[in-house]
């Protein structure tokens, strides 16, 4: 959509890849364990999401470590901003310490679909769940 490769180096939390109208985030950070951190990555994925208008936006947690809640609340807020965009939202690589904090929490496979590989969620349908019919997306 006319925003080139270099475009990525202006985050500082995130790296972004695009694919086939698709997007995968990465995080920077191993820890993602604090309230600015969290923030930071909203503003920033909220910002992809913005400018590229993506298909589906997969979070990709291969280099992440630990997650602290207002992480996870970020990520929530994400996901129904991306939902209320028609933008399928998925997780993959998630580490087994993380992927067991998201089972405790009932987020798993409910909240948030979790794939195995960035590949297994580019390929998986597209499926976008919203409580409200008829979603606008904002101009």
């Amino acid at each position: 959509k006319g925003i080139g490769a270099n475009r990525m180096d202006e985050f500082r939390y995130i790296r972004v890849q695009r694919v086939d109208g698709s997007v995968v985030v990465r995080f920077t950070e191993a820890n993602l364990r604090d309230q600015i951190i969290a923030e930071c990555i909203g503003f920033e994925v909220q910002q992809v999401m913005r400018e590229e208008r993506p298909i589906k936006l997969i979070v990709d947690f291969t280099d992440v470590r630990s997650i602290a809640s207002p992480v996870i609340s970020a990520l929530l807020v994400l996901r129904e901003k991306a939902v209320s965009d028609s933008i399928s939202f998925g997780l993959c690589n998630v580490p087994v310490p993380i992927r067991e904090i998201y089972r405790t929490l009932q987020l798993e496979g409910t909240r948030f679909q979790v794939y195995d590989s960035v590949d297994h969620a580019l390929r998986a349908p597209g499926v976008i769940e919203s409580n409200r019919p008829g979603a606008q997306m904002e101009d």
